[in-house]
């Protein structure tokens, strides 16, 4: 069974209103997500990707295990959005290609997850032929997750969404609309 402490890393948003009150009372205080014609672009500060959010963003500090990193997110406990960028220029990756750094990325997210099965994990080129990935379980509490990982010349970005199951079949269309409308606005990793 998945442990609930590796699970929290995926569900901020829960994470933001615990201790101090319960999913369904979090669910009562957070707005539904829009209609995807009402989602906002999105531009990182630093420029490095664009994106339709369905909400207001918060921008955290992060660590990607040793590595530091930047998430951005926003959703409601049943339905979270978020992009996690990870700095790592081609200099720091051993030689290794963006092909390969995109899989192990989804293995580490992957093994985070513990899930009770994956439905698709495959490569898929991002947004201008940047190397990336595409991968989506299904996770032991309830959950779905979706997420495109893209490799670019000085980061790796992880676009992800995780969903409860029972939201899944009405979430799917903003779910896609979310993961498609991601751009890394970096060059493209050559290797």
């Amino acid at each position: 069974m998945m442990k609930k402490k590796a699970l929290a890393a995926y569900i901020p948003v829960t994470l933001a209103c615990l201790p101090a009150c319960s999913i369904t009372s979090a669910q009562a205080q957070l707005p539904a997500i829009p209609s995807i014609s009402n989602w906002i672009d999105y531009r990182a500060s630093d420029g490095s990707f664009a994106i339709r959010f369905p909400g207001t963003v918060q921008v955290r500090p992060w660590r990607e295990g040793a590595l530091p990193a930047t998430h951005y997110l926003t959703g409601t406990p049943d339905e979270v959005y978020s992009v996690t960028v990870i700095p790592l220029p081609q200099s720091t990756r051993g030689g290794r290609s963006a092909a390969d750094v995109a899989r192990e990325f989804t293995a580490r997210s992957l093994a985070v997850m513990e899930p009770n099965g994956v439905d698709f994990d495959r490569t898929e080129a991002c947004f201008s032929g940047t190397p990336g990935r595409r991968v989506q379980a299904s996770v032991p509490v309830n959950l779905h997750y979706v997420a495109r990982i893209c490799t670019t010349t000085t980061a790796v970005y992880r676009a992800e969404v995780v969903v409860s199951r029972q939201r899944w079949t009405t979430a799917r269309p903003r779910v896609d609309a979310f993961l498609e409308s991601f751009r890394p606005t970096e060059r493209v990793a050559q290797r």
